[in-house]
């Protein structure tokens, strides 16, 4: 009987449905703990990671800057009180878009395509036929490019010079200045050239 009773004691103390529910759900608490530890030791890496993706969209395709300037785009543009032909000046504003003058640079080229289609930037007029738009991402010691876009070359040439059947988009390659240099040299399709030093003298 003593035997009985003793085996007996240990069936329910081991096989005992309160018992058993009780030792798993112990041990899921403990897992539970042991996860929430190690999620705690990897937080830290959240704010770097965030950085880090944020300087690689603000930096130009294929190049790591070694050091980000300023930089002061300003357009003088020539008026034209009448368009050369209004259908084409409208055609011509189309492709320049509803931003208005603007500048599209080349370091904030979309790296997700192949196409070189930067955001334009727009202009905004400080004084009488003076536009300006200041960058502050732009890489130091980098050869960079631009385009410039005036409403008033469209009204002057809405068409493309030696292709009278394709529309322009408002290119200008005079009147524009970076941090106050002339920005003269010109590339491709009416790109302007410029290098920006670490202490914002721009060269080309």
């Amino acid at each position: 009987m003593c035997l009985l009773h003793y085996v007996s004691a240990i069936g329910r103390r081991f096989f005992d449905g309160d018992a058993v529910w009780r030792r798993i759900r112990d041990k899921d608490k403990l897992e539970k703990l042991d996860m929430w530890k190690t999620l705690r030791r990897f937080w830290f890496l959240c704010p770097v990671l965030a950085s880090l993706a944020t300087q690689c969209d603000e930096a130009p395709r294929g190049s790591v800057p070694t050091s980000i300037v300023t930089v002061e785009i300003i357009l003088v543009s020539t008026p034209v009180s009448e368009p050369a032909g209004k259908e084409e000046f409208e055609a011509c504003l189309d492709r320049l878009g509803k931003v208005g003058n603007h500048v599209r640079p080349s370091w904030r080229d979309n790296s997700n395509t192949t196409e070189f289609d930067p955001e334009p930037v727009p202009l905004v007029a400080t004084k009488a036929n003076t536009f300006t738009a200041t960058f502050q991402d732009v890489p130091a010691h980098v050869q960079l490019t631009l385009t410039v876009h005036d409403v008033n070359e469209c009204r002057r040439h809405p068409m493309i010079f030696g292709s009278p059947r394709r529309f322009a988009d408002g290119r200008v390659t005079e009147g524009v200045t970076a941090n106050g240099t002339p920005l003269r040299t010109i590339v491709g399709n009416d790109a302007l050239v410029l290098v920006v030093g670490a202490d914002g003298v721009v060269s080309q």
